[in-house]
């Protein structure tokens, strides 16, 4: 495989924006890094140093926006910020009949967001902009617990039915933990009641203020058996869902799966970056390690880190030998850098579960 990348094209086509450190919900499982011990919450860029973001890489290839933080909605210009952005066009390239036409277009906006600022006028400017809203849902009667608020879950649920009625395409962004595993069914399946269109499942992952809290780490088993329950409840409901953690194959086969997708690939630097609260670019929401400034952005071509990613040359050692080895990340390679130091080490959750390497 060569390893040439032509800018600025090696740009993800998803930026996720972390516009602001600051949250009003205090998770136990939060993975954002400057919640992590001893690291302090980032100071917020300004409105027009995230204009000139937005444009920047609107212009070099980014056609969708996720809003995140922290809490995006608790910045006062948020609004602002949305509109300006659903305001602006971007050319891409379509197939049209025998042809291959130009066209303009809005960006995609994605709101991810706890919900707790959600009110009726967000709502209806969200559905205003098109943008696509995403609400953290983890667990039902573990939630006040897990969140840190002591509210319940069922002010999220209202926003939920609230925006169906509306019309509105959102996600349910559950975060599975051990402490929320023995309702895991009743959360889907609740929130799809509610009127979610559809959900996204992550794993919980050591990460941020997360690593104060090795209680809601799962065992394998429970992990097993995430994508198996969300199977069931989708299929039922006839919705379909996305595991966003990656999977390795021998723990789970995408094959197996017609309701929920699951993949075994890390989408990180190749399906998106994220640019957080101080303007540093990294490869995703759940790694500490800064890359550069986004202004230095073009340089990304030649970072060592960043190139890994691209070229997945951060795989376990063990599972070379493995027949679904091109197929396959092992597991989050973030993940196993922050418990071995090395980007190539074992993903924590299967440190003492031997991987099954399948053969040629």
């Amino acid at each position: 495989m060569s390893n040439s990348i032509s800018a600025p094209s090696f740009l993800p086509d998803t930026a996720v924006l972390e516009v602001t450190g600051k949250c009003n919900h205090n998770c136990l499982f939060c993975s954002c890094p400057w919640f992590a011990p001893n690291n302090a919450v980032p100071e917020d860029l300004s409105t027009d140093e995230w204009k000139s973001i937005i444009c920047e890489f609107a212009q070099n290839g980014v056609s969708r926006f996720s809003f995140s933080g922290g809490e995006c909605t608790l910045r006062p210009d948020f609004q602002e910020i949305l509109l300006f952005t659903s305001k602006l066009r971007i050319k891409t390239v379509c197939c049209k009949g025998n042809g291959i036409a130009s066209v303009e277009r809005s960006p995609n906006i994605v709101v991810l967001s706890n919900g707790r600022n959600m009110s009726s006028s967000l709502l209806h400017f969200l559905k205003g902009i098109d943008a696509h809203l995403s609400m953290s849902l983890p667990g039902l009667s573990s939630f006040p617990e897990l969140t840190g608020t002591g509210l319940p879950a069922k002010n999220i649920l209202h926003w939920f039915q609230e925006a169906a009625s509306m019309g509105m395409q959102t996600t349910a962004a559950i975060t599975v933990t051990h402490k929320n595993f023995f309702e895991l069914y009743e959360t889907i399946a609740t929130a799809l009641i509610s009127g979610a269109s559809t959900i996204l499942l992550n794993r919980y992952l050591p990460g941020g203020r997360g690593l104060l809290h090795d209680e809601l780490r799962l065992n394998f088993e429970q992990v097993k058996q995430i994508p198996i329950i969300a199977e069931e409840v989708l299929r039922k409901a006839k919705h379909y869902g996305h595991l966003g953690t990656e999977y390795p194959r021998c723990v789970a086969n995408p094959n197996d799966f017609k309701q929920l997708n699951v993949g075994a690939r890390c989408a990180a630097a190749t399906g998106f970056f994220v640019i957080g609260p101080d303007g540093f670019i990294r490869v995703c929401n759940y790694s500490p390690k800064k890359l550069c400034h986004w202004s230095q952005w073009r340089i990304l071509i030649e970072n060592p880190y960043w190139r890994r990613y691209i070229f997945h040359d951060n795989r376990p050692v063990e599972c070379k030998g493995c027949s679904q080895y091109s197929k396959c990340d092992g597991g989050c390679r973030e993940c196993a850098a922050a418990f071995t130091n090395d980007l190539c080490g074992r993903d924590p959750l299967f440190i003492k579960q031997p991987l099954k390497i399948e053969d040629e």
